[in-house]
């Protein structure tokens, strides 16, 4: 791995890591979010200004039990393999591409291969026929020399001795 790609791979952890603790501190909390109880330390009162004209109810999202940086370590430790692994495939990904539309993109370009390349093999099997048919038909000794004489000597010629047998 080249000086680049391991940038590239921390750059792109880096990102990873930033939206996840973004999402993390901008979690809009459940209506019965309550810390530690009654009795945890932390107090978290859902209607403030309570019996005043200014009364109103939070809508707290995040938490402040824990800063950027807290909570970065802490979505660090949890998802650092996952962060990685994702960090790893980035160098391989077309933009804003997952590992998932990659994987199905290279499945499609090899069922494409195989497919051209079962029709070249049946393009060269159908030559081998031709061939060997004009051949028998031209000159049957030279054929019966050339299968006698080169049978073995190389999987390619094997194939066409084969059918230049078949075709006898």
């Amino acid at each position: 791995m080249t000086d680049i790609e391991a940038n590239q791979i921390e750059l792109h952890k880096e990102s990873i890591t930033r939206q996840i603790v973004g999402r993390f501190l901008g979690w809009r909390l459940p209506d019965d979010f309550n810390p530690d109880g009654p009795y945890g330390g932390i107090e978290y009162h859902p209607i403030a200004n309570r019996g005043t004209e200014n009364e109103f109810k939070r809508a707290p999202s995040g938490m402040h039990l824990l800063n950027y940086d807290q909570a970065k370590a802490m979505v660090e430790a949890i998802a650092g393999p996952l962060i990685q692994t994702l960090a790893d495939c980035a160098p391989f990904l077309k933009h804003e591409e997952t590992p998932a539309q990659r994987i199905d993109r290279e499945r499609r370009d090899c069922n494409s291969l195989i497919l051209a390349l079962a029709e070249e093999k049946k393009k060269s099997e159908n030559a081998f026929a031709h061939l060997a048919t004009a051949l028998v038909k031209l000159s049957p000794d030279l054929a019966d020399e050339i299968v006698a004489r080169h049978s073995g000597t190389d999987k390619a010629l094997d194939k066409f001795l084969e059918v230049l047998r078949a075709t006898k």
